[in-house]
Formats: C-alpha cells, sequence, structure tokens
C-alpha cells in the first residue's frame, strides 16, 4: 500500500496555521472565561423579584374619534383613552420569597399617576401561592402586590384596565430579605415606542448565529477539497482512504454546537417563565 508523503493541506489546517487565528482563539478563550464565570454568578442561589410588561398593549377606547360614543365608568364620564395593559411579575431567583421576608410592601405604579379602572390576575404558575391585589389605591394608579411564598419561576400575569394611551408606564416598587432592587426585563429605551416589541439577543443566539454563517461555507470548501483530493489520488493509482469532512470540521461543529447550547442555558429570557 503506498503512503501519501505530501499530503496538501486541508482548508482548516491552513485555517488553523494562520496567525491571525491565533489571537482569534485567544479572544475566544478570554469570551469563555468570562461565560464561565457568569454562568457560575447567575447560578448562585439569590432572590430575583422581577417584572415584564407586555410589549403589546391594547387600546380599548380612543377618545374623540367616536363623537357619538360616550363611555361611563361607575356613572362617571372617561374623557381619555381606555387602555389595556399586561404585566408579569414572578421570582426568577433559586431562594424564595416568603411573605414574612418582605421589608417594604411591593406595589404597582403607573408613571405618570394614572386612574386604574379594573386589574385582575388572568394566569398564575401556582393556586397555593396565593397572590393577591389592592383595589383601595387604583385611583392614584397603584397596586399593591401581596403573597404567600413565591418560589423559583412563581408569579403571575397582571391585567390593568386604565385611563390612559398607550405611552403610560408601569414600575415596581418594594423590597425583601437580600433584595433591595427589582429586576425590569424589557424596559423601553429613551424615545423607543413603549409598544414597541424588543429582542432580546442572549449569548446561544450569538453562537447560533455563527454557526449559520460559518459551519456551511466551511463543510462546503472541506468536502470539495477532499472530493477532488480523492479523484486525484484515483487517477495516480493510489488507494487511500480520504473522508468526505475532515475530523477537524466535524470537531469545529461541535464545540460550536456545544457553546450554542450552553448560551441558551445561560441566556436570560424576554418573557415570564409561563408566558402572557
Amino acid at each position: 500500500m503506498k503512503q501519501e508523503n505530501n499530503r496538501k493541506p486541508t482548508f482548516l489546517h491552513f485555517f488553523s496555521t494562520h496567525p491571525l487565528v491565533g489571537l482569534i482563539s485567544f479572544i475566544a478563550s478570554l469570551i469563555s472565561i468570562i461565560l464561565f464565570i457568569y454562568a457560575l454568578v447567575e447560578g448562585k442561589e439569590k432572590r430575583d423579584l422581577t417584572y415584564c410588561i407586555n410589549p403589546v398593549k391594547t387600546r380599548i377606547v380612543q377618545s374623540g374619534k367616536y363623537k357619538a360614543l360616550e363611555v361611563l365608568f361607575d356613572k362617571e364620564k372617561i374623557d381619555s383613552d381606555v387602555t389595556a395593559m399586561q404585566i408579569a411579575v414572578w421570582n426568577k431567583g433559586r431562594l424564595p420569597i416568603l411573605n414574612t421576608e418582605i421589608l417594604e410592601t411591593y406595589e404597582l405604579e403607573l408613571k405618570p399617576p394614572t386612574r386604574i379602572l379594573d386589574v385582575e390576575i388572568t394566569k398564575q404558575s401556582r393556586n397555593l401561592i396565593d397572590i393577591e391585589l389592592s383595589k383601595e389605591s387604583l385611583g392614584n394608579g397603584r397596586i399593591p402586590i401581596n403573597w404567600k411564598i413565591l418560589e423559583h419561576n412563581d408569579g403571575c400575569v397582571i391585567q390593568i384596565i386604565y385611563s390612559g394611551n398607550i405611552d403610560t408606564d408601569i414600575e415596581m416598587h418594594g423590597s425583601c430579605i437580600g433584595q433591595t432592587t427589582i429586576h425590569r426585563m424589557n424596559k423601553p429605551k429613551r424615545n423607543e415606542p413603549k409598544d414597541k416589541p424588543t429582542i432580546n439577543i442572549g449569548v446561544g443566539n450569538i453562537f447560533l448565529v455563527l454557526a449559520i454563517i460559518f459551519l456551511p461555507p466551511i463543510i462546503i470548501l472541506d468536502v470539495i477539497v477532499n472530493i477532488k483530493r480523492r479523484a486525484r489520488l484515483k487517477q495516480k493509482g493510489e488507494f487511500i482512504t480520504v473522508t468526505i469532512i475532515d475530523r477537524e470540521t466535524i470537531i469545529f461543529a461541535l464545540i460550536l454546537g456545544i457553546l450554542a447550547f450552553i448560551g441558551f442555558l445561560i441566556s436570560p429570557g424576554n418573557t415570564p417563565p409561563f408566558g402572557f
């Protein structure tokens, strides 16, 4: 059996020996270390009360559009828009938030202060968490909220109908042992419409994009090079096994896939775990 003494370097061999690749590999290693540290920090047990506003708000009534239409609430005429919004509240952390651990009462507040016409819980993760909404301050645009216990991913979706337009925002205040600041997931940017959906660019999405961009051309080039090499060796009468796809290409694809999977695990979601 003949052996090939001068094996032509594959595309990936040339790619891996290029000096620029060393720099890119170094940067990728640093990113991997940062992601590893991030995963450790995020995996630490803590309380993390989080709220997220559904970017799609519903304008129930638009003031001034139909002059013959009159809107009454408790026999009182409403001259402004009537809008409905949804907000999800849940514990994203690993440690439970008990009612006895609340230091400052949690409260939802419309910004600017706007009269709330009605509020109700449309969905909750479990019945035993016993979430309660107080309606005593609806006229001032505030909703005190309480619960028995919120374990990991426990929470609810609250629907609020208020006399205002879709630009009205909502904030949540309060604190508990171990968490003084509430985490908001999709806060709108300055000068950005508040009903515009936000896009979460997670680490997993980045690696997925890289896989889509780089893997197909690398695999195609690798296959073309190996097919031509096999044909050239066959013409010379040399019978050496040549794979269609090199081992390096398969390893590269596996590594990129693993990074994408890990990225999806540690990337924050943009919606509550129980949906809107």
